[in-house]
This record gives structure tokens, sequence and C-alpha cells, in this order.
């Protein structure tokens, strides 16, 4: 298969950058280059050893690649027994801490980390053992398309397994040098200095490529579908604001966690679910779900494919039960279920949560991606929103918003590609809970 330009460089650079980051897009071929680079490696070597590591959903998908390449796999995230003498272990994040004497003993000349801001964490023990582990490698490739969910500070983890040296060996010296912090709480990251020297540093390490210079610009088509709750639920909702707005401006210090979760609980109410403070757990109104079924009912009279993007649980069984009881074809998608949805030759609904299907599948037969609830985080919204993703292709995305709700203070925020936890932080709840 004829590779893209960007992957061609990254080819010729393989013997001088031995160690290097790729920070792509999804669905723009990083895996495929990655394994193109190992290959030349193999090509090169009496006896090669490699070791890739990954989220454990996405672990199937590595070793077909890996073997459809020619190389012998082992699979090392179903189980704990001895290492090949040589040949390919893939291991999912995981396992990696259980595994690292093992892994290190066994001395892997090529270290594969995919889904890289998995080793973010400074102290956890998946961090510290893959920079352990990639440190005693010759050849290491980060992949993902997200190296900062959270922040600046996030790189510190992945790319200091690249270089030690030019990249601090303590956190501590990178965030002094690079990070404005809470004084009384170091965790959270107010800004930045030194930004461009960041910024410079990053790129003598990393190949960054995102999919509008592969592909061209995206086809997006965006659609706000507005939804009015009725006069009763309208009412719950204003009255639980406007109590919770009294309780968190009464001069009090309120911690973000703390307005996170009244958020939470508006936004339950929104989706049309009762929150525990009533006591009466159960479906509080349809608004959401006809106006999704209506949709969803022109959708298929037109032969196509949809992707339902949930946030809570509850959903998931709300929409998949009415939509079964209305005729559709419906996949929820865990596991491999995605693959039975892309082969499906018809008209489906796929249901997915938002943040469990953000990596290693593809809703790509899909036309429509219609999100009835959105999680908090940016990065865990385009990573699903792109997995609908296909090039040259339109397609359709549908946001369904209750009117006067914190649906639409949500939607601004990933508007402006923020985080909702680090948005409340600077703005008033009662423009939150109404809009904003």
């Amino acid at each position: 298969m004829e590779l893209y330009k960007w992957q061609a460089q990254e080819l010729e650079r393989h013997w001088t950058d031995r160690k290097r980051a790729i920070f792509a897009s999804p669905r723009v071929g990083k895996t495929r280059c990655a394994i193109a680079c190992m290959a030349e490696a193999a090509d090169h070597c009496e006896a090669l050893r490699n070791v890739v590591v990954a989220p454990l959903v996405v672990c199937p998908m590595w070793v077909e690649q890996l073997s459809s390449a020619g190389f012998d796999v082992s699979l090392g995230y179903q189980h704990n027994g001895p290492l090949p003498d040589e040949g390919t272990v893939v291991i999912n994040w995981d396992r990696l801490a259980r595994r690292l004497d093992d892994l290190t003993a066994w001395k892997p000349q090529y270290l594969i980390a995919d889904e890289s801001h998995k080793a973010k964490g400074v102290s956890s023990d998946r961090g510290r053992a893959f920079r352990r582990l990639a440190w005693k490698t010759e050849w290491v490739r980060l992949l993902t398309g997200t190296p900062a969910p959270n922040h600046y500070g996030d790189l510190w983890g992945q790319m200091v397994a690249l270089n030690k040296d030019d990249w601090g060996r303590s956190y501590e010296s990178f965030a002094r040098r690079y990070l404005i912090r809470d004084s009384m709480f170091p965790s959270r990251v107010l800004g930045y200095t030194n930004v461009e020297e960041l910024q410079a540093k990053l790129l003598r390490y990393a190949t960054i490529v995102r999919r509008e210079d592969v592909f061209g610009p995206d086809t997006w088509q965006e659609v706000i579908r507005p939804i009015k709750l009725s006069p009763a639920v309208k009412a719950l909702y204003t009255r639980l604001a406007r109590q919770w707005v009294a309780e968190l401006g009464d001069g009090r210090e309120i911690d973000a966690t703390h307005v996170l979760k009244r958020l939470v609980r508006l936004q339950q109410i929104a989706s049309g679910y009762t929150v525990d403070e009533l006591k009466e757990a159960g479906r509080l109104h349809t608004h959401k779900i006809d106006a999704v079924l209506a949709d969803l009912d022109e959708i298929r009279e037109a032969g196509e494919k949809a992707a339902v993007f949930y946030r809570f649980v509850w959903e998931r069984e709300e929409y998949a039960r009415e939509l079964k009881v209305t005729g559709h074809q419906v996949f929820i998608i865990n596991g491999d279920n995605w693959q039975k949805f892309q082969a499906y030759d018809g008209p489906a609904v796929a249901v997915a949560q938002t943040q469990s299907c953000g990596i290693g599948i593809s809703l790509n037969t899909a036309v429509h991606a219609l999100f009835v609830s959105c999680d908090f985080s940016f990065a865990d919204h385009i990573q699903a929103r792109d997995r609908v993703y296909k090039p040259g292709q339109s397609r359709c995305v549908t946001y369904y918003l209750a009117e006067g709700t914190v649906d639409y203070y949500i939607k601004k925020v990933l508007d402006t590609k923020g985080d909702v936890f680090n948005a409340v932080r600077n703005a008033d709840f009662q423009s939150m809970a109404f809009g904003g």
C-alpha cells in the first residue's frame, strides 16, 4: 500500500530519529506508519524484539495489523506466560507495570506506545513503568491524537521517555519552567510560561499531523436541535438550579468538583431522567428521545446509518429499547460489536458512549452522528465524533440541546475546544445552569 507523504517522511527519518512521537488526528494512518518503521528496523536486525503497548480494546486490532505485515505476535494482553525468544509482544497498558521486569529482561529493541497519553501520569505505576522501559529501548514511537488532554503538563510523562535530559529528569523542574500552577493546589494549572520554547522543543521530538493536511478540510454539517421542555419539567429544573445558585453564592469557596456534580444533575434532568435528590428515580420526560426518534425515522427512510452518542448508562437502555420498539436495527457498541455495525448492509443505528468509544473503532459507515448528551471533555467528544469521519465525504453532526439548560453551556465550552472541568473555575453557576 502506498504511503502518504508524511508517512514516507517518517520512514526516511527512522534511522536518525530513533525516539520520536507522532501526534496525529484519527484516521490518518499513524498505526500503519509505526508498523512500517518497525518493519524497516526488522529488515536490518537479525532478531528483533518488539513491544506494542496499547489500550486493551485496540490490542486485537494491533495483532491483526502486525500479523498482516508478517510479524510473529504474542498476545501479552491475554496471558502472563513466558516471552518468546524473539518477535512482537502486544500488551495492554494496565498489564505493563506487572510485566515490567520480564519485559526489561527481554531487552526489546522497538517500543510502540499507542495512545501514549495513557502514560502522562507523573507518579502512576503505568507511567513509571513505561518510562523505564522506553529509556532502555533503542527505538521508541509514541502515538496519540490527544497528547495534552488536560494541559501542557501532560506532555512531560510522555516526552521524557524520549529524552530525559532535554525534558527534565523530574516533573517539578518541567513544571517550574513551563506551567503556572495554583499555589494551594499545585495540580491545577492556571497558565503557561516560556510557551514558544516549549513548542520548539516539542517540534524537535514530535511529528504533528492534522487530518486537513492529509485529506483537505473536513466536511462537517453541524445541526443544533433545540428541545423545548414541558412547563412541569422546566419548573422542576428551574427550582433546583436556583436552589443551587443560592447555595453556591453564599460566599463560601466551592470546590470545582462540587459544581460539576450539580451540573451533572441538571444535565440528567435535561436529558430526561430524575436525579437522586428527588428520591423517585426513573424516566422524567421523553422530549429528547422523541426528537431523536423522529430524526432517525427520516434517516432510515433515506437508507442511511447513524451513530447515537450518549453520556449516561440509562440513556443507552432508553434509546436502545425505544429504537427496537420502533423497528430500527440497533447495535450497542461494546467489544467488537462495532464491526457488525460496519458490516451491516442497510440502515442501522449504533448506540455508543462518548467516553468509551473514542479509540480503536470506526463507525464511518454512518452518515450521521447524533449527540443526545455531551461529555465534559473536549478530547473525548472529538474522538467520538471522529469515529464517523470518512475522507472526502460529508457527515452530519446533530446536537440535541434542551432550551435554557446546562446543555447550551456545555456545547459553548466544547465549541471553544475547552473542557468544562477547567471552564467552571471562571464562570458563575447561574450562567452555567441556564445556558450561559
